[in-house]
């Protein structure tokens, strides 16, 4: 959710920690405006998050995934200020995205396809 607005398949290209493309099928123009609105440090890195507990669940029909819970396969990207995690990147601007449906892989494995932990 940005800007009031439920993007939906949000594609990010992050090359050197910054987020250098935005995509998305569905409201990428919010996209672009939230991150227009936190300034720099918006469109930089901050963390990646990936849930490995099974017994966690969210509900795909609620409007909000919990920060803590959200359960095996989904993966929770943050942009921003990363002081608090011991960054470098400053400005006070921090937005969590939750990717319920997501892949992932980390060289030649994959960890998770299509929002299942594998």
């Amino acid at each position: 959710r940005m800007q009031g607005e439920i993007a939906k398949n949000i594609r990010l290209v992050i090359s050197d920690g910054r987020v250098t493309s935005i995509t998305a099928d569905e409201h990428v123009e919010a996209v672009e405006a939230e991150l227009a609105s936190g300034g720099d440090s918006a469109r930089q890195f901050r963390e990646f998050c990936l849930g490995f507990h099974p017994g966690l669940l969210w509900n795909p029909g609620d409007q909000i995934i919990p920060y803590f819970g959200y359960g095996a396969g989904v993966v929770r990207m943050s942009l921003g200020d990363n002081e608090e995690l011991g960054g470098a990147v400053r400005g006070g601007y921090s937005r969590w995205l939750f990717f319920p449906d997501a892949t992932v892989e980390v060289g030649d494995k994959l960890l998770v396809r299509d929002g299942r932990l594998l």
